[in-house]
């Protein structure tokens, strides 16, 4: 076991954090979502890590679950039970697989350590939407993520100019994590070009964290919200290593986000005018990008990473057909597919109950739109969320990562406030 000076940092922050008290568990459970390559602990032997995110999380649920509201009080919210029926099921599902199905090997430890992962993340999203209903953590959730993405950005920018000039990178700090599938700063393209990850395992984790962020606030400023000058100095940064990235993800993410944006301008404005010069510029900018594209797709296409995710999808609906009801149990099969990793993994029991789980805070949004454009002016979490599934759904499901929770966890907090105000005024 080693302990880096990176996890000596992270226990002096914890140790702050014991004076500061709970919202600074929360501020850093937020701030370090992307430093999954930065290790608090590495066990040498196992080549396993304890990462930032994890460590933190943890913390932060300590923090929550058992001193500031009890865990008795989570059950009396219907999102915290629908979100516990799913972890109780695959929780079962994992331990009594290999008795209904005595053909199924795969049920192993590295398969129960990924249940672990998944009770992390929901409860993560439990504590953070409840945390933003009860204490009114919004703001300064907002503002530690535009504080993340500045510095993660940085460190990515740095990680570029490293690359290209060959200057000094201190990956034993910001990638010291012994785990081989956090190694992604040492990737290289078919073509020799180097990649982006700045502090997180890969760089499709990394510009997956940037680009949901990055359009969180573009789509508040959509809804006419008044970001200062340091966000928006903030979002051209990271729109600058989105570009430099070389990931898929970011490409991705930011048309998948510019489509919602155009859908959302020519809602507010119901101007045909307008759509037309929207899809005028955009066929110009693609037909002007088209050699570009061009070359890195098939850069893309021919790459093994590709390739490796395109073969993950067909071998898991392979498995899902083999066990369609119960699945081969959670974290047994690797699937770069949302869809396709909830059907081969919980089958469709769990298929169905993460659906609802999901799509019901999703529907509540919606439902409570005129109530969110008073308190909080914006659906801008929402339209975010559905850059975040888009991407889950071309890329896998990346439960194992504190983000997909807490930004889930951030919407889910918007819609109990915005259920509060209706009951108040209804009253």
């Amino acid at each position: 076991m080693e302990v880096p000076i990176t996890g000596l940092i992270a226990i002096l922050l914890l140790f702050l954090a014991l004076f500061i008290g709970h919202k600074a568990l929360l501020v850093y459970a937020v701030f370090f979502m992307p430093f999954s390559a930065v290790a608090v602990i590495n066990f040498t032997a196992s080549e396993n890590t304890i990462s930032y995110p994890l460590f933190f999380s943890l913390a932060y649920l300590i923090s929550f679950l058992i001193i500031k509201l009890r865990v008795v009080n989570v059950i009396n919210y219907k999102f915290s039970l629908f979100g516990m029926f799913f972890i109780l099921y695959l929780i079962v599902s994992n331990l009594f697989v290999p008795y209904v199905d005595p053909s199924n090997y795969y049920v192993n430890e590295f398969s129960y350590f990924q249940v672990v992962y998944l009770v992390i993340g929901v409860l993560l999203t439990i504590s953070i939407g409840l945390d933003v209903y009860k204490y009114g953590f919004y703001k300064a959730i907002l503002t530690t993520i535009a504080w993340s993405m500045l510095v993660v950005s940085l460190i990515g920018e740095y990680q570029f100019l490293s690359f290209t000039f060959d200057l000094y990178y201190p990956s034993e700090v910001f990638n010291n994590s012994v785990n081989p599938n956090a190694q992604g700063y040492t990737a290289v393209l078919e073509n020799g070009m180097k990649r982006i990850s700045s502090v997180s395992t890969e760089p499709s984790i990394f510009t997956q964290w940037l680009v949901v962020c990055f359009s969180l606030f573009i789509f508040m400023k959509i809804y006419g919200y008044k970001l200062g000058l340091f966000t928006n100095i903030v979002l051209i940064n990271s729109f600058i290593v989105l570009m430099l990235s070389t990931s898929a993800s970011a490409y991705l993410g930011l048309v998948s986000m510019a489509l919602i944006s155009v859908g959302l301008y020519v809602y507010k404005s119901r101007s045909v005018l307008l759509l037309g010069i929207v899809l005028f510029l955009t066929l110009f900018l693609v037909s002007a990008l088209a050699p570009f594209i061009f070359d890195l797709l098939v850069v893309k296409l021919e790459s093994y990473s590709f390739i490796e995710r395109f073969g993950s999808v067909a071998f898991g609906w392979e498995q899902f057909i083999e066990s369609p009801l119960f699945g081969m149990g959670w974290g047994v099969v690797t699937v770069h597919s949302l869809l396709v990793g909830l059907l081969a993994n919980s089958g469709i029991i769990g298929f169905m109950m993460f659906l609802y789980w999901t799509l019901r805070e999703m529907v509540a949004s919606i439902r409570f739109s005129k109530e969110k454009l008073v308190l909080l002016r914006a659906q801008s979490v929402l339209l975010s969320i559905l850059v975040m599934m888009f991407l889950q759904v071309v890329t896998g499901f990346v439960y194992t990562y504190s983000f997909f929770w807490i930004i889930l966890g951030v919407l889910v907090g918007e819609n109990l406030l915005a259920k509060s105000y209706r009951v108040q005024t209804i009253k």
